[in-house]
């Protein structure tokens, strides 16, 4: 089924917090192996979480913070 998004998962927060696990599985969509869904209050929760325990990510309009809104673009943009 290779190239073939013939399923769709809903990701929850506990696989989207995690860096490592949200890449893959987002990589694994853009290969369109599968296809990965979220709620907004899916993606409030792990995004609140991120936040509280790396604030340095939620300061202000920094240039990371910049980078944190692009990929927040991207990814919803490449997984809607």
């Amino acid at each position: 089924m290779t190239g073939s998004a013939r399923f769709t998962a809903i990701l929850d927060a506990n696989v989207l917090y995690p860096q490592l696990i949200r890449d893959t599985l987002l990589s694994l969509t853009v290969e369109r192996l599968y296809h990965s869904r979220w709620s907004a209050t899916i993606h409030a929760e792990w995004t609140r979480n991120l936040a509280k325990d790396q604030p340095e990510l939620a300061a202000g309009p920094t240039r990371r913070g910049q980078q944190k809104n692009s990929s927040q673009r991207l990814r919803n943009g490449a997984c809607p």
